[in-house]
């Protein structure tokens, strides 16, 4: 394009190159204020891995929300394991708004805990780093308590599938 600066018009199939085609264009603010919506729902108001409190930060992979503690460790995991992002601070594309709200906390705990024993208990807040650490290791990376498939998942509610979902409308909008 170093020639149209200086008055050379452009080839046809410099115009059909430049015509972008009509496309959906995300809206990141409404898309926050979604992910917002669900990280209120109460099965997500606690962390996914420790049972904290009001998390505020989420794997986008996995589709959980995390404390800020938790998160650090999903990020020491590497992004070919889980990519994290904050509910509030950063832009959220629809793709992944549409995962939270598929799987949230609730149905987490089907798809990546369904296989955990018994007698392995769940870390809590106040569990201690190296063994936060090992038990993340084992879950996400080993993949050691994931559902293999045939397991029955149970009724989830606020799995996505609400027809009320904020996701749902955006999801009809887009096609509009």
């Amino acid at each position: 394009f170093f020639f149209r600066e200086f008055g050379s018009k452009m080839t046809s199939k410099e115009k059909k190159k430049s015509k972008k085609p009509k496309e959906f264009v995300e809206d990141y603010d409404q898309n926050r204020k979604i992910v917002e919506a669900i990280a209120a729902r109460p099965e997500n108001n606690y962390c996914f891995d420790c049972n904290a409190h009001a998390p505020r930060w989420a794997s986008i992979n996995f589709g959980v929300f995390l404390c800020l503690r938790c998160s650090g460790f999903h990020r020491n995991l590497g992004v070919h394991i889980s990519k994290v992002r904050s509910v509030n601070l950063d832009k959220w594309t629809l793709e992944q708004v549409m995962l939270m709200d598929q799987i949230g906390n609730k149905r987490g705990a089907f798809l990546y805990e369904h296989r955990r024993p018994k007698q392995l208990r769940k870390p809590d807040e106040y569990t201690n780093d190296r063994t936060l650490e090992d038990y993340m290791r084992a879950k996400y990376e080993h993949k050691a308590f994931f559902a293999k498939p045939g397991d029955k998942e149970p009724g989830a509610e606020g799995d996505g599938s609400d027809s009320d979902s904020p996701v749902e409308a955006k999801k009809k909008e887009k096609k509009e």
